[in-house]
């Protein structure tokens, strides 16, 4: 991929870049790859996207941190990926999908059912963890979160979801205020 598709990728992505920077001086760019916890991948992406001549404001990644065999390296990982990109790369990082369950998943999310230490599979488990890791973010790097489908609470999703449905309503989990609070 580093050498047959990157090149090419890199090459489209800069040549839109160059055609809206024409249209728009002050335009930003971003790209979002997944494997927030691949920290040898996303650095090498990131340097080599950054080689490339396109003007990257903000790398961004996906985070399911219970996705993963363990949790635990998964969150550790993500964390040395983000300290590794601002420092090395000198760009922030953004989280483009971000999702940690309240409650155990089900359908075809049930593999995704590894807490962290420390943060349970509940309500306050998602609200700590989310609070825990945006405030460890603000402070090496982190430019922001993204939740992916905050507000799913259909096909398995709903233990990521920052709601819970109640009847036909949806009612909102803690992990909203930790999100209200954050600036």
């Amino acid at each position: 991929a580093r050498e047959h598709l990157w090149p090419g990728q890199f090459a489209l992505m800069s040549a839109l870049a160059k055609g809206i920077s024409s249209v728009d001086k002050e335009a930003k760019f971003s790209t979002h790859i997944t494997w927030a916890h691949q920290s040898e991948f996303a650095l090498a992406f990131t340097k080599s996207l950054i080689a490339s001549a396109f003007p990257l404001d903000c790398m961004g990644l996906s985070l399911y941190p219970t996705s993963e065999a363990s949790p635990d390296e998964s969150f550790y990982h993500a964390k040395q990926t983000i300290r590794s990109i601002v420092q090395e790369c000198g760009v922030k990082v953004f989280i483009a999908e971000y999702a940690y369950p309240a409650q155990e998943p089900s359908g075809v999310y049930k593999e995704w059912n590894k807490p962290v230490t420390g943060y349970p599979l509940t309500p306050s488990g998602q609200a700590a963890s989310t609070e825990d890791f945006l405030t460890w973010g603000m402070e090496n790097g982190l430019s922001g979160i993204r939740p992916w489908a905050p507000d799913l609470v259909l096909h398995g999703w709903e233990a990521f979801s920052l709601f819970e449905k109640q009847g036909i309503k949806l009612i909102p989990r803690p992990v909203l205020n930790v999100l209200r609070g954050i600036e």
